[in-house]
């Protein structure tokens, strides 16, 4: 039971931490592209 929802909290957790690493890796792109329009 408990290595069942230790899987799972785990699971949870990379799964937030992807969605974060996304919407960060997003932010910079777009950034990037903004800049790159600048120039």
């Amino acid at each position: 039971m408990s290595n069942i929802l230790t899987r799972s909290i785990y699971r949870y957790t990379f799964y937030r931490q992807r969605k974060k690493a996304q919407t960060i890796h997003r932010v910079i792109v777009g950034t990037d592209m903004k800049l790159n329009m600048a120039f």
